[in-house]
């Protein structure tokens, strides 16, 4: 207990975002020559020796400060990966697909077929991982698929010309498996949610969430940064001039088009 008249002042040196990764969120423990409690007199800070703290009540408190602080900066990190891949979808998307699957930009740069890269977190750990996956725009409401099944029908050449590249067993093992999925599941093809993991082999879109990784991402966009930050705790000088600016909520469309503008600058 402190003596009446005078007062306890806590030391506490709390770790920069340099010091410790992303990944280390749980508070750690107060090191002795990091907590001291001093007891100086109120009218003269020149009283009182200082001593090594050893109260547990007030070690309990130096981890709940240390605790509080590391929420809080995993609550910006968090905040600035949501900004930051909200404005990705919505000015990355040609670049995602030409990185990850160039056929398939090819064939999605097709007017009839407009595409979009979606991106989500995932993971059981913080910092989250980010998934993508490919998802076709039409007129009409929600989501719609192109489905091999549907577009190759069973009289043209595309037919002939599978039964002859397959064989006849592996084409019929096909179709019979196609034909007993429909009669089990009775569903259609766009509520079928296993459809999108299925191999295209088999009739499916294997069009599944897929892993962002750093090949996936342009190194000349600071998107880049953002990722390596997420999954191996570098923070480059770039990202960290940008972090006020990424940090600001999108309420208002100067603030959307500023972080478009981030996002999509090369450098």
């Amino acid at each position: 207990m402190v003596e009446p008249g005078k007062t306890a002042f806590l030391h506490l040196l709390l770790p920069s975002t340099e010091e410790i990764g992303p990944s280390e969120t749980d508070a750690l423990p107060p090191c002795q020559d990091q907590l001291h409690l001093g007891c100086q007199s109120l009218n003269s800070w020149e009283n009182g020796p200082c001593m090594t703290l050893e109260i547990p009540q007030i070690q309990q408190a130096a981890k709940m400060i240390k605790h509080t602080w590391l929420a809080s900066r995993d609550r910006k990190i968090f905040k600035m990966l949501k900004h930051a891949i909200c404005a990705a979808e919505n000015c990355m998307t040609e670049i995602f697909l030409r990185r990850v699957s160039p056929r398939e930009a090819d064939l999605l740069q097709d007017p009839a077929f407009p595409a979009r890269v979606r991106l989500r977190f995932g993971g059981s750990n913080f910092p989250p991982m980010i998934f993508f996956k490919i998802f076709h725009q039409h007129n009409g409401p929600g989501v719609k698929y192109i489905s091999g099944k549907q577009m190759i029908k069973a009289s043209s050449e595309a037919t002939e010309d599978s039964l002859k590249m397959m064989g006849n067993r592996i084409f019929y093992e096909n179709i019979l498996r196609d034909s007993m999925q429909e009669h089990y599941n009775r569903i259609t093809d766009e509520y079928l949610a296993n459809l999108d993991e299925t191999p295209a082999k088999f009739g499916g879109k294997s069009n599944f969430w897929r892993l962002l990784t750093l090949d996936d991402v342009p190194r000349h966009t600071i998107f880049y940064d953002i990722v390596e930050f997420l999954y191996i705790g570098k923070l480059s000088r770039h990202l960290q001039q940008q972090l006020p600016n990424l940090l600001l909520k999108p309420v208002t469309p100067e603030i959307q088009l500023q972080h478009l503008k981030i996002i999509s600058a090369l450098r």
